[in-house]
């Protein structure tokens, strides 16, 4: 948990850096995909200081996020920093788009290696297990984005 939540900060920071959001300004955060809620609880006041939040909301997968706010996905995490800014949604859209099509390439090179006879064969068992979780994990990932740039497209 401790590690992806790192990752989620990171998230957050980029979405303010990338979103001109000056660093002092206060955003509502949002936090989608969750499954023990009350284990990142403890995470919440850290969240709170380290990106100047005004509050933090834990969404269920089925909720969609609210207006004014830049979305990125984190492993099988939806990350969204709100602010009062106007939204450029061509942007967002542009963006997602630009990295759906980069995980998309990821997921067809991991899935050629894994199909390859000679990599199966040389590769330690483990070695292989890695990969195929990975992999696994960014079709779930993919999976994800496609949903929030539907939800993207729905707001322009």
């Amino acid at each position: 948990t401790f590690n992806l939540f790192t990752q989620v900060i990171w998230a957050i920071r980029n979405l303010r850096q990338d979103n001109d959001i000056k660093p002092n300004e206060k955003v509502n955060i949002f936090i989608k995909g969750i499954a023990d809620k009350d284990a990142w609880t403890e995470y919440v006041p850290l969240i709170t200081k380290l990106n100047m939040a005004l509050s933090i909301t834990f969404m269920d997968d089925n909720q969609n996020m609210e207006d004014n706010v830049y979305i990125q996905v984190v492993e099988t995490l939806t990350v969204g920093v709100q602010t009062h800014q106007e939204i450029n949604w061509a942007e967002v859209e542009s963006k997602l788009t630009k990295e759906i099509d980069q995980l998309i390439k990821h997921i067809e090179n991991q899935d050629r290696m894994l199909n390859s006879g000679n990599f199966r064969s040389k590769a330690p068992a483990n070695v292989v297990a890695d990969r195929e979780k990975s992999l696994q994990e960014n079709r779930e990932k993919l999976v994800k984005m496609n949903e929030e740039l539907e939800n993207v497209k729905k707001n322009r």
